[in-house]
């Protein structure tokens, strides 16, 4: 289900700019789909790695407020992991948890988030998951021949994995 909201959100959309990118150098057409495929994968793996930040780094270094996500009642990856581990081993916790994620959650119990978080190594287990992008659009990268441009990309997908905004 995550992935396919992350499809409909940063995945299309990055894989429009990437395409547009192929459109304006003129490419062929394998290149284009090329690009298509590299700007979906990154796509879908710029918005786990977002998830993950959320959770972990602080309003300075986001340069937004840290656990929006959960302000707004938003469930992203790495809580939909952590819920689904506590439906199979806690089903009262995970009924807990999930009463949680509301517009007007106190400190306190985003404090209890995070620790629900560790706790279930969720956010590991999001940042493994997301390695799926970086093979597939390494997979799609490929098929690329131009170097420079292949270079570039590989850098800017591996830069995706260490961000820390």
């Amino acid at each position: 289900m995550v992935e396919h909201i992350h499809h409909l959100k940063t995945g299309r959309l990055l894989s429009a700019c990437f395409t547009l990118t192929s459109v304006a150098i003129e490419q062929d057409e394998r290149t284009l789909k090329t690009f298509s495929q590299i700007g979906h994968h990154f796509g879908l793996l710029f918005q786990i790695i977002d998830d993950i930040l959320d959770f972990t780094q602080n309003e300075t270094e986001l340069g937004k407020p840290s656990m929006a996500d959960v302000k707004e009642g938003t469930i992203t990856l790495p809580l939909l992991i952590a819920l689904e581990k506590l439906e199979k081993s806690d089903p009262e916790v995970c009924t807990h948890t999930r009463s949680l994620i509301k517009s007007d959650i106190t400190q306190e119990e985003l404090q209890e988030i995070k620790k629900t978080l560790e706790e279930t190594n969720a956010i590991q287990e999001a940042f493994n998951y997301s390695n799926k992008f970086i093979n597939d659009a390494k997979e799609s990268l490929e098929a690329f021949s131009n170097t420079e441009i292949k270079n570039c990309l590989l850098e800017l997908l591996e830069y995706s994995l260490v961000r820390k905004f």
